[in-house]
């Protein structure tokens, strides 16, 4: 079964064309993903969430991660993808085993879960990398998806907890959540380790896809599907 992926916006990394500028434009998606990412920027974005243009500069760069959960909840309400939805965040390279590091993209699937109300939603943050690659945006780790599988594992614990917790695990639909996508190896490897352990994804939601022309608007939602990777 393919894996359905949608992001938020183009995260352009191509320094062969002239960026768009102007509300919404390929500045201010690279600003937005790199407040989500945790990162400083220079000057202000103005960023359309739901329909309206918001300012977002290093002063409150947090609320990029509040957008999120208010564009993903608009996405899935659309898709007409509904609850109770069990999140699972993609955990950032430094998120290993035995290391008090929480996933970054953590905050992401609890500003979503907030965002749906009181619907049974949960965060379920059961995934972690066995050994720290670093970041593959910076040519470290790998986006092959069989090596990633061998490098992740998941939190059975939590599993059976939340398992243990709810009243009909069955009725969940289970997305997982990260900041940005590139190959989409990382999102293969997650899905293939949960369904191994029981867990079937149905959908995933990222802040941005690496992109290298400009066919879409910046926030234009970009939706694709992925070969499910079978260890």
């Amino acid at each position: 079964m393919a894996l359905r992926v949608a992001s938020l916006c183009g995260y352009l990394c191509s320094g062969d064309v002239v960026w768009r500028r102007g509300a919404g434009g390929d500045f201010d998606a690279h600003d937005w993903i790199q407040a989500l990412k945790g990162k400083s920027f220079k000057g202000y974005a103005q960023v359309p969430v739901c329909g309206t243009t918001r300012r977002l500069s290093d002063e409150n760069a947090s609320d990029a991660i509040q957008w999120f959960g208010e564009m993903a909840a608009a996405y899935l309400s659309a898709k007409k993808i509904a609850g109770p939805l069990v999140i699972i965040p993609v955990p950032n390279s430094s998120s290993v085993i035995n290391s008090t590091v929480k996933p970054r993209t953590r905050k992401l699937a609890k500003a979503l879960a907030e965002r749906l109300g009181k619907d049974g939603t949960v965060v379920l943050d059961c995934l972690r990398w066995k050994e720290d690659w670093g970041p593959a945006s910076k040519g470290a780790g790998s986006r092959d998806a069989a090596k990633l599988c061998e490098n992740l594992a998941v939190l059975r614990e939590h599993i059976s907890a939340f398992v243990n917790e709810v009243e009909d695990p069955e009725t969940y639909t289970v997305v997982l959540v990260d900041d940005v996508t590139t190959s989409g190896g990382h999102l293969q490897a997650c899905a293939a380790k949960l369904k191994k352990a029981g867990v079937v994804v149905d959908s995933v939601i990222c802040g941005g896809r690496t992109i290298y022309d400009q066919k879409y608007k910046p926030f234009d939602v970009r939706e694709e599907k992925l070969d499910e990777y079978e260890p």
